[in-house]
C-alpha cells in the first residue's frame, strides 16, 4: 500500500470519528434543550390554569354569588374577551417576558 493511501485511510479514519463524536454531542445537545423548552412550556401553562382559576375565583364567582343583582346590571366579566384579558393580564404579572 502506497504512503498516499496509508494518509488517505487514516484522515478517512479521523474524520469519521470526529463526525460520530459531533454527531453525539449535537444529539445530547439538542435533546436536553427540547426537553428544557418542554418545560417551559408546561410550566406556561400550568401558569395560565392558575391564572385563570384566579381570576374565576378572585372575580367572576363573588359577583355569581349575588344573583339578583347581576339580573339588572352589565357586568363586564360576563363577556368572554374581558375574561381572556384579565386572565392575560394575570399570567404576564407572573411571567413578564
Amino acid at each position: 500500500m502506497k504512503l498516499l493511501a496509508k494518509l488517505n485511510l487514516v484522515l478517512v479514519l479521523a474524520f469519521s470519528l470526529g463526525m460520530l463524536l459531533i454527531a453525539h454531542y449535537a444529539r445530547n445537545f439538542l435533546m436536553e434543550d427540547a426537553r428544557q423548552q418542554v418545560l417551559q412550556q408546561a410550566q406556561l401553562m400550568a401558569a395560565s390554569a392558575s391564572a385563570t382559576k384566579d381570576y374565576t375565583d378572585q372575580e367572576v364567582s363573588p359577583l355569581l354569588e349575588q344573583t339578583p343583582q347581576h339580573s339588572s346590571n352589565f357586568l363586564p366579566q360576563t363577556i368572554p374577551f374581558y375574561a381572556v384579558n384579565a386572565t392575560f393580564r394575570r399570567l404576564r404579572a407572573s411571567d413578564p417576558e
